[in-house]
């Protein structure tokens, strides 16, 4: 099947580095590839795509690229998987074969064929089909080594994920945290700890040597990646139960899901309790690149084949 995936266009789509919502776009169209379809990854310039997948850019704006697209007479592929922020294609071709996976929340409209990752997503987008989100964790190394005493925020510097209550959370001095992501807006905070923006081996590095990951985002749109590649390396997560994000923690078993943050640093105690083999072997069984992909191959086809829901 010819499937075009439409990633990021404002930052480059990388499998290594990168924003979120394009490194899913990269490991989907790497899976997709590898099972025999002819993909093309449409992603912002610098990007780079997996062995057998074909990389274009259109455009720097999304919308742009959608408007570029949508001037075809007919559709060029079987079928589009849209990861785009605004999903636009489909109300300008909205007879095309558009499969909307909601990874981000721009969207201001409720998308046709649309399909999220959390229960909490479902609710803000009724229609949509509901599949595990999935990382690759054969590429992330089981940590084994002896853990520092400190929890690991790793996120964009940000406000909506959750920096002021990591900042609150330390100035408390129950557990240092040490900080690593991008400094968002040109800001030059004076953050304790920080380690600057971390990726591929050493991402996984930091959190492996950590007791914990803390996920305190407000915006739970598709969220889940940390959590899960923490999982990957044996490292639990602390996250709060506010906003689907938790969804992406088996409680007990990947790490501790908390109402506030006083009982976020009350299960910061118990996290050396936790098996680091049982949450990898939670992840492998739950939230694997397969697994994610064995749900969304047949919404692919069945899009293609002229099913909407």
């Amino acid at each position: 099947m010819r499937i075009s995936i439409l990633s990021d266009c404002r930052v480059p789509t990388r499998g290594v580095g990168g924003h979120g919502l394009g490194r899913v776009a990269w490991d989907v169209a790497k899976e997709l590839a590898r099972r025999g379809h002819e993909i093309t990854l449409h992603a912002g310039y610098g990007s780079t795509a997996p062995a057998g997948v074909y990389t274009l850019c259109l455009s720097y704006d999304e919308d742009d690229r959608a408007r570029k697209l949508a001037k075809a007479d007919a559709p060029q592929r079987d079928v589009y998987l849209d990861f785009s922020h605004h999903h636009h294609l489909s109300i300008l071709q909205p007879q095309w074969a558009v499969v909307n996976y909601i990874s981000d929340s721009e969207v201001n409209y409720q998308p046709p064929n649309a399909v999220v990752c959390t229960l909490a997503d479902q609710r803000e987008f009724p229609c949509s089909q509901r599949i595990p989100l999935g990382i690759d964790v054969e590429s992330i190394p089981l940590h084994r080594a002896p853990r520092e005493d400190y929890l690991a925020f790793c996120a964009k510097m940000i406000a909506h994920k959750g920096l002021d209550l990591a900042l609150e959370l330390d100035a408390r001095g129950t557990i240092p945290i040490q900080f690593a992501g991008e400094m968002m807006f040109g800001m030059a905070l004076d953050l304790p700890h920080y380690q600057g923006e971390l990726v591929g081996t050493s991402l996984y590095q930091f959190m492996a040597q950590a007791r914990g990951v803390l996920q305190l985002a407000r915006i739970g749109t598709g969220g889940g990646r940390i959590q899960l590649e923490a999982a990957a390396c044996g490292t639990p997560t602390l996250v709060l139960d506010w906003n689907g994000t938790q969804e992406h923690v088996a409680h007990c078993v990947s790490g501790f899901v908390c109402s506030g943050l006083d009982d976020l640093l009350d299960s910061a105690r118990d996290l050396p309790l936790l098996d680091p083999k049982i949450m990898r072997t939670w992840v492998e069984a739950t939230h694997s690149l397969r697994v994610m992909v064995d749900a969304l191959e047949p919404l692919l086809i069945a899009a293609a084949d002229g099913v909407r829901w």
